[in-house]
């Protein structure tokens, strides 16, 4: 979901597009757009407790980030309609503020049938995770068409 376009006239992201979620909810860019608001924060953590205290910049970057992250959730969530949504992120992690900006903007923008029927998860991941990954869907592939020649 990361380059499903969030902002049409949003930034310029590292792939060419301009508005890419990932311009917005990726880690580095709440990071770089705190640090842009003159925030002293150098993980998202720190952005969240400052959020937390008051400080109307963290929690209107969290809050950006959250709505963009689930209005890209949403739009899967209409057009697959599945039952669990997992987000993970290389050691990101994500506070309540933007949880429940998220959360918000998904149940503002899906189609209320949905909501009940599917779960959105959050989770953190090391890097091997992709690998371990495509490992596990060639292994599933090999494995069911294993013999379909036969």
């Amino acid at each position: 979901l990361g380059h499903c376009t969030v902002e049409p006239d949003g930034e310029t992201c590292r792939c060419g597009k301009r508005g890419c979620l990932d311009t917005v909810a990726a880690e580095w860019a709440i990071l770089d757009a705190a640090r842009r608001a003159g925030l002293a924060v150098a993980t998202l953590p720190e952005l969240e407790r400052l959020a937390a205290t008051g400080s109307v910049p963290a929690m209107t970057i969290l809050k950006r980030a959250g709505g963009a992250l689930g209005l890209a959730i949403s739009h899967l969530i209409n057009i697959q309609s599945p039952q669990l949504v997992l987000v993970s992120g290389i050691d990101a992690e994500l506070g309540a503020i933007m949880l429940s900006a998220t959360r918000q903007a998904v149940e503002n923008s899906i189609l209320p049938r949905r909501l009940a029927s599917t779960i959105i998860e959050y989770h953190n991941f090391d890097e091997n995770l992709w690998a371990r990954g495509a490992a596990s869907i060639a292994a599933h592939h090999f494995l069911v068409n294993y013999g379909a020649d036969d």
